[in-house]
């Protein structure tokens, strides 16, 4: 008796999986999320990256973020801790956000967040439908409720200083010459406070009292803040004024002008918010020659004398 052997059965597809890790201070260790690649690799994905970053989640320019969400492929998956790693952001900017990684046909899998994509994907009509709308609800909330928490924690935080003041013992906080020179050089590149307020992630009151200091300075920002190379600074600033410019007159997208100048788009954010400090000034010279006289692509077909007639 011959014995048919049984197909084999397609193989899985893979579950690859990118890696987004945050803490809020250089003061904070991200040492406590680093097993969030473990879960993920038991869990039988593919970790194609892992971005670790130390910046606030109510700012939206922030460098891994931009740099994770550009290197996603179709199908992958993003995995952080909780929601509010990803976001602490309003909530129309933190849609913005999650679309962002939806349009490069990415999903978050995050824990405390109900996934019902694979059930949606499996039903049709109405069931799909409701599916869907049930599953951008609770994501909806999540956004919400991470937001709602870092306000309740700057609230209480200002409650803290107040009674710390009244009971004369609040001495102050050191001045933050990073973000001074964030302010000062997106200011100086012509956006308007509540823009630099945004990227920068700070308060338009901050931005309004960093500008009258800087009017009230020398006229060179960095050297009110005491850096040893306030001067290249400030030439550097000059020259991320410039590039911001040629972007503007080319009417293209940041996105687009990082790939006309080849470099990552987390670089020319960077550069763009001030932070321009390991940089060249001949390569920000080279960005600019290469954002108003872009390289012209030859022409296909023969060439013509001046009066229209071929050239043979």
């Amino acid at each position: 008796m011959i014995t048919k052997k049984k197909a084999a059965s397609p193989a899985a597809p893979v579950k690859v999986a990118r890696i987004y890790m945050r803490v809020s201070t250089d003061a904070q260790d991200l040492a406590r999320q680093e097993a969030i690649a473990t879960s993920a690799r038991a869990a039988g994905f593919y970790v194609a990256g892992i971005y670790r970053e130390k910046a606030s989640g109510a700012r939206a320019d922030r460098p891994e973020l931009l740099r994770m969400i550009d290197d996603l492929q179709p199908g992958e998956a993003v995995v952080a801790e909780k929601i509010d790693r990803i976001s602490r952001l309003p909530l129309e900017d933190a849609e913005k956000l999650v679309a962002s990684i939806r349009a490069k046909g990415a999903r978050l899998a995050v824990p405390g967040i109900i996934d019902l994509g694979e059930l949606a994907a499996g039903a049709q009509g109405m069931a799909r439908i409701v599916l869907e709308s049930v599953q951008d609800l609770l994501l909806k909330l999540a956004l919400q409720m991470a937001h709602d928490d870092y306000e309740d924690r700057r609230e209480r935080q200002r409650q803290g200083i107040e009674l710390a003041k009244a009971a004369g013992r609040y001495a102050g906080r050191k001045t933050d010459t990073a973000m001074h020179q964030r302010i000062a050089a997106m200011r100086a590149g012509g956006k308007s406070i509540a823009e630099t307020a945004r990227l920068a992630g700070c308060s338009q009151s901050q931005v309004k009292r960093v500008c009258v200091l800087i009017k009230a300075g020398s006229g060179n920002v960095y050297a009110d803040l005491g850096m040893d190379d306030a001067e290249e600074m400030a030439a550097k600033a000059a020259l991320a004024d410039q590039i911001q410019e040629g972007i503007f007159a080319g009417y293209t997208s940041t996105e687009d002008a990082a790939k006309r100048l080849d470099i990552p788009l987390s670089k020319l954010s960077d550069l763009l918010r001030g932070q321009f400090r390991a940089i060249s000034e001949a390569e920000m010279r080279d960005y600019i020659d290469r954002l108003y006289h872009p390289p012209v692509a030859p022409t296909k077909g023969k060439r013509r004398r001046a009066n229209g007639d071929k050239v043979a």
